[in-house]
């Protein structure tokens, strides 16, 4: 069996557009009801398939605004500006900041959940965004202090030791075993101290929590996979346009769900999840 992917014309242009709403002066009588359309505010607009796609490949697979417009017009013969690009990902990161909001709540009061941090280069600031995590959310945002790290929180929470994480007062706090067990390799290599052994046999088997933070290591490893292939943001609202998506996409992926069907209805999607 083999399988093919369709080159640029018109019909792969219809049906990703959905030309129903596409064409609605000069095709109506060639479509009938496409008039009747939800969301469709313009005689001639991008349809749903066309924006879900442009976020998807702008913040999930990080394409640029310039490539992936490029991307469209050879692959789709479809043209479409780097601004309406950057515009597509705005309006969707606004659509679901309330989204993100739930998922935050939700890790607040979550039995254990991970917190790291990272930084990441905006114009000629270095912010430090903190992520949140467990298994099953990730939540993300861009702060200009480090050490700003979300307030509330319950439970148990996994971290390695940064200084300001001792400052909420209503968690138990459980260090990175991982941190542990390089500091007393360290101790068997350099110092030839042979109890090293038996005290991380001991730790491994004592822990009742997550033993490490990848977790949360893991999480925080897009916003530098992001700053290598861009170097960074231009503005701190991209960076938190970029925060906000991904906190999405990452809850999405963790919840098994398909992120560019996602994308069509964010908020049904993940209420379902949470609820």
């Amino acid at each position: 069996m083999l399988f093919g992917a369709p080159l640029a014309d018109s019909t792969l242009k219809r049906h990703l557009t959905n030309i129903e709403a596409f064409y609605l002066n000069s095709d109506a009588d060639r479509y009938p009801g496409a008039l009747d359309t939800p969301n469709v505010l313009a005689p001639v607009q991008y349809g749903p398939r066309v924006t879900a796609l442009s976020v998807y490949l702008h913040q999930q697979q990080m394409i640029s605004e310039d490539r992936l417009a490029v991307l469209f017009q050879d692959v789709f013969a479809l043209p479409i500006s780097a601004t309406t690009i950057a515009n597509h990902s705005q309006a969707f990161a606004a659509q679901v900041t309330p989204l993100t909001q739930i998922v935050l709540e939700t890790l607040r009061t979550a039995p254990v959940k991970h917190l790291d941090e990272s930084g990441l280069r905006v114009a000629a600031k270095l912010p430090f965004p903190p992520s949140l995590s467990n298994d099953e959310w990730t939540y993300y945002r861009v702060t200009e202090k480090r050490g700003d790290i979300p307030q509330g929180l319950t439970g148990t929470l996994v971290h390695d030791h940064f200084k300001p994480y001792y400052t909420l007062e209503h968690v138990t706090h459980a260090l990175c075993g991982a941190h542990h067990l390089r500091e007393l390799k360290g101790l068997e290599d350099i110092e030839k101290e042979s109890w090293t052994q038996r005290l991380s046999r001991l730790l491994k088997l004592a822990c009742h929590h997550a033993f490490t933070n990848n977790q949360a290591e893991q999480d925080i490893r897009m916003i530098k996979v992001k700053q290598k292939i861009s170097g960074g943001f231009r503005t701190l609202s991209g960076a938190q346009v970029f925060a906000t998506t991904r906190t999405f996409f990452s809850s999405m992926r963790k919840q098994g769900v398909n992120l560019f069907q996602a994308i069509l209805p964010p908020k049904s999607i993940l209420l379902s999840r949470v609820s």
